[in-house]
């Protein structure tokens, strides 16, 4: 039996998490999703391989977006990490690493779940 791809939601704000669930679950990706990079370290500690990606918010509290970023490149390498802004200006990352993308908070979240099934090949 084939476990559903499932993506970890690190987005302090509710209506974007939930904006997010419901666009990966009608693209049949499950969802776990944590308010705090602190407790997403903790979610990725105990099941990092279940996840076939990590999209996190750039402005969450105690640790940003990028540094939460290289934390899970060093201890997962092989993790696609997607930071996500809702800031109008663009954004540099400090050290890429193996971050893949900048995902703009007004791009449609279904179109970005639907990409990530065919970069995938799920």
């Amino acid at each position: 039996l084939r476990r559903k791809p499932t993506v970890l939601i690190v987005e302090d704000n509710p209506d974007d998490a939930e904006l997010m669930r419901r666009a990966a679950e009608a693209e049949g990706i499950g969802v776990v999703i944590e308010p705090t990079a602190e407790g997403a370290l903790g979610v990725l500690h105990k099941n990092g391989k279940d996840f076939i990606a990590v999209f996190v918010d750039v402005g969450l509290p105690y640790m940003t977006g990028w540094e939460f970023a290289k934390e899970v490149n060093k201890h997962w390498p092989s993790l696609t990490v997607c930071v996500m802004s809702g800031a109008t200006e663009r954004l540099t990352p400090i050290q890429p690493g193996r971050i893949y993308d900048v995902l703009w908070k007004s791009d449609s979240f279904y179109d970005v779940f639907r990409q990530l099934k065919m970069w995938k090949k799920l």
